[in-house]
């Protein structure tokens, strides 16, 4: 292209100008638009925040209520927090406590049932498994609480409480007389000479392994 048609940038700043010139209509919608979208983002980050705050003063009257001993009261409240909060941390920590009201009361499938939505959280998983199985033990039903010890386990974040989640359920397995369970598990935890649980780990393998030897 040669110099003489090749546009100036005074033509191109002109072709510029006269598209924005018809165009400013679409432009100016545009801009409108991700305007209230930054605000509509704006509002629902802030009433998140609100409904977490919120949630937070309920769940903690509702654990007065139950420091206090009205578990009928503190019951009813955190059923509301897990409901009227549902989604934010408050709604899934009050399913926790909610479990433990009606453990007091003697009432463990139902705290099971309260738990098992929360058991998946990413927040209180870990916590809610370990309680699930707290639940199946004051039934009797060992088996399951062991399957619940471990699911605990995988799901903590810390070596500690993973040990004594499986601790737990090598503990469980033996009262249901699942010794090949119970042994697999305390093998595993004293196979690291420094674990929290390796030194009754290895007085449960001694245990175990002299019963065997005496049924023999």
């Amino acid at each position: 292209m040669g110099a003489s048609t090749r546009p100036t940038f005074e033509e191109g700043t002109e072709t510029i100008f006269g598209w924005v010139q018809d165009h400013w209509q679409w432009i100016l919608a545009g801009a409108v638009l991700i305007a209230a979208l930054a605000g509509g983002f704006a509002l629902y980050e802030r009433n998140q925040t609100q409904k977490a705050l919120r949630g937070e003063r309920a769940l903690f009257e509702a654990q007065r209520a139950a420091l206090s001993g009205n578990l009928a009261q503190a019951q009813t409240d955190l059923q509301k927090v897990r409901v009227r909060f549902e989604g934010t941390p408050a709604a899934d920590r009050a399913a926790l406590v909610l479990a433990q009201v009606l453990y007091d009361q003697g009432k463990y499938a139902e705290g099971i049932q309260a738990l098992n939505p929360v058991a998946d959280s990413k927040l209180v998983g870990g916590a809610a498994e370990a309680l699930i199985a707290t639940g199946y033990e004051e039934q009797n039903k060992l088996k399951e609480a062991a399957e619940h010890y471990r699911k605990a386990a995988a799901k903590s974040a810390f070596e500690v409480d993973k040990a004594n989640y499986l601790a737990s359920a090598a503990r469980a397995l033996g009262r249901a007389g699942d010794v090949a369970g119970a042994t697999a598990l305390w093998t595993e935890l004293a196979a690291d000479p420094e674990g929290p649980v390796a030194g009754e780990a290895r007085v449960r393998l001694g245990e175990l392994t002299a019963k065997a030897v005496s049924k023999g």
